[in-house]
């Protein structure tokens, strides 16, 4: 596994062919044709560390490996990408050359985060209306969303791909009046219905930041 933080982010359709096999049915709508894992989820993030290594890694510091094979769960898996994005915005000092120097509140803060993304119900993109959204909660006991957004082709709404966009609350400092708000902020869904042994697996695009 790799140990440091100074990982290249993947890009963004070459994550997918990674995930995907680049098979034609793949697309950059949030959707496949056959997404059948015959593995368990932790044991399909082992099996692409290009992408997921880090993800791992916090992982395992946080005792996370059961919670995520836990049966008829979901995982919306976040790519390493996501984490250095979120490390970079910590402006530690001196910033930790690995991720073994990473102080233990910031791992104990990553294994918070980490659980925004796990649900304790197998969802599948047919679980999810067309139209609004479908609500769950996550290991964290916060309520979080799941719906469908319609990107215009050709100028016209509603005739593009449908992306599956995952939503849930985070608390921020207003800058203005330094009062802690709570906002809904979301990341969209680059590979979904990638189905494990024991629940779904759905893969946030590379662009998107850890932790919302």
């Amino acid at each position: 596994m790799k140990k440091y933080i100074y990982l290249m982010i993947v890009p963004f359709l070459a994550g997918i062919c990674c995930l995907s096999g680049c098979q034609d049915e793949y697309f950059f709508d949030g959707g496949t044709s056959d997404g059948a894992l015959n593995t368990s989820t932790y044991d399909f993030l082992v099996s692409r560390p290009r992408p997921f290594d880090t993800l791992l890694w916090v992982v395992d510091r946080n005792n996370l490996k059961d919670q995520l094979n836990q049966a008829n769960s979901t995982f919306f898996v976040p790519q390493d990408g996501s984490i250095k994005l979120f490390l970079g915005q910590l402006e530690l000092d001196p910033f930790p050359k690995s991720l073994e120097d990473l102080p233990v509140s910031v791992v104990d803060t990553l294994g918070l985060l980490l659980k925004k993304y796990m649900i304790t119900e197998k969802i599948m993109r047919a679980d999810i209306p067309e139209v609004g959204n479908q609500e769950f909660t996550n290991a964290n006991s916060e309520l979080v969303n799941v719906f469908f957004q319609n990107n215009p082709r050709g100028g016209i709404p509603g005739f593009g791909p449908k992306i599956l966009s995952y939503s849930v609350p985070v608390k921020v400092i207003n800058p203005f009046t330094g009062i802690e708000e709570e906002q809904t902020r979301f990341g969209i869904i680059s590979t979904s219905d990638l189905e494990s042994t024991n629940g779904a697996v759905h893969v946030m695009a590379a662009g998107h930041i850890f932790g919302f």
